[in-house]
């Protein structure tokens, strides 16, 4: 009971936000799929290359 007057409250105070519908992926169209995983694939080289770089930094801050 008291669960769901806190839910209660939360959508009267503008708290709580109902869950967005998202597209299935398969319904998206394919050159914005294809956009999409290009960004991630350049997203994930970028962050291993960072990760790299920052422990090359750290093993020759070490060596010093």
């Amino acid at each position: 009971m008291r669960r769901h007057r806190v839910r209660r409250s939360q959508i009267q105070l503008g708290l709580f936000q109902p869950r967005v519908e998202r597209p299935e992926w398969k319904a998206i169209p394919q050159d914005v799929r294809q956009t999409v995983m290009s960004l991630l694939i350049e997203l994930f080289k970028e962050t291993a290359w960072l990760i790299e770089d920052d422990a090359r930094k750290k093993r020759e801050n070490d060596d010093d």
